[in-house]
């Protein structure tokens, strides 16, 4: 049987990586797959690229921009039967699509075997000032849930809450990414006196406590590096900026060259706007360069257990410097290794052959 996987996601291709980029790099080892991005605006058409082997990415371009067209249900709807009834058109309605687009209501109207793959708590984490517009979202991703064959969740929390629209729900965290740095190659471990902390991914006020970072800056025993976008409303907060080293956004081999220089990699979340359903994609990424890493006591990391001296998880923000400090003095060879192994047996290849068992399931061949 000629198998071939369409992803439908609300991202671009060319951000960094995030869960559906992970997913499909590693299950393109496996399949053919056809990446749908969001739409840019413009007039309605299809740009094509094909960034590797295996994989083809389409660019859907709409009069309406993403931020705005999900939001309202007629635009919405209209979008998705453009979008939608061309992509049958092109590939058969018995592909395989799976779904990271919670807003995709019709899909399964237009692809007989639709799975949805749920890896943040999207509807819930979101306040609308519009009451309707808010129900609408909600709304939204019941009927996507409901509507696919099985679905995907990547927390327990997120597994409970699917299983209440969709028995057929199964859980497979996060991991760390298929591109394995060399492990042959340890790093030297602290030997200078100023410790050089980084926070990796899409810097805000609204995931990040611009107070903790602050702190961070203050102290004269640390150094912080931003890895990723930083939002300019939190740039202009950041209490000395001369301190502060921002990379911009890296991929590939010029991220994991950056990673190799720190001490520590830091999850540091606002707790007050906590997302439930967030387990720290950026974790995997540091234990995969063999970094101890510091990390707000998120709910849904309580149930997962890590090698020891790797995950240091504080609740009380008086504590952060002083958890920074002990991660960094506990580090060791022997812990360096232990932690590029731990991601290792956790990686996208092994949840993806995790979630193609399930498939095999489901779609005998």
């Amino acid at each position: 049987m000629n198998v071939v996987f369409l992803v439908n996601t609300i991202s671009s291709w060319d951000e960094p990586e995030r869960a559906r980029h992970q997913f499909t790099y590693a299950l393109a080892c496996y399949y053919p797959i056809i990446f749908i991005t969001k739409n840019k605006f413009g007039i309605n058409r299809f740009v094509e690229s094909k960034p590797k082997e295996n994989i083809t990415v389409i660019e859907p371009h709409f009069p309406v921009s993403s931020k705005i067209r999900y939001r309202f249900p007629l635009i919405n709807e209209m979008y998705q039967c453009w979008l939608f009834s061309r992509l049958q058109k092109k590939y058969g309605k018995t592909i395989f699509t799976v779904n990271f687009d919670f807003s995709a209501t019709l899909i399964s109207r237009y692809f007989a075997n639709t799975i949805y793959y749920c890896n943040d708590e999207f509807s819930g984490n979101y306040k609308y000032s519009n009451v309707l517009m808010d129900k609408y979202i909600k709304e939204c991703e019941k009927r996507v849930i409901r509507s696919s064959r099985f679905c995907i969740a990547t927390s327990k929390y997120l597994t409970e809450k699917l299983k209440t629209n969709n028995s057929n729900t199964f859980e497979i965290p996060l991991g760390s990414s298929v591109q394995i740095p060399d492990y042959n190659h340890p790093q030297p471990f602290k030997q200078n006196e100023i410790i050089t902390a980084a926070i990796l991914g899409f810097i805000n006020e609204r995931q990040i406590s611009i107070e903790l970072i602050n702190r961070i800056i203050e102290s004269k025993k640390l150094q912080l590096v931003l890895i990723g976008s930083v939002e300019p409303s939190f740039k202009n907060k950041l209490s000395n900026i001369q301190r502060v080293k921002m990379t911009g956004e890296l991929k590939g081999s010029a991220l994991w060259a950056e990673l190799t220089k720190i001490d520590v990699g830091l999850a540091l979340y606002n707790l007050k706007q906590i997302n439930p359903g967030n387990t720290s994609n950026k974790l995997w990424q540091y234990l995969l360069a063999g970094k101890p890493v510091v990390i707000s006591d998120l709910p849904n990391l309580r149930d997962m257990d890590f090698p020891e001296k790797s995950v240091y998880r504080f609740s009380d923000d008086n504590k952060l410097l002083d958890t920074i400090l002990l991660a960094v003095n506990e580090d060791s060879e022997k812990s360096y290794f232990e932690r590029k192994d731990f991601a290792k047996q956790n990686s996208w290849d092994v949840r993806v052959n995790q979630f193609l068992g399930i498939f095999r399931n489901y779609f005998p061949f």
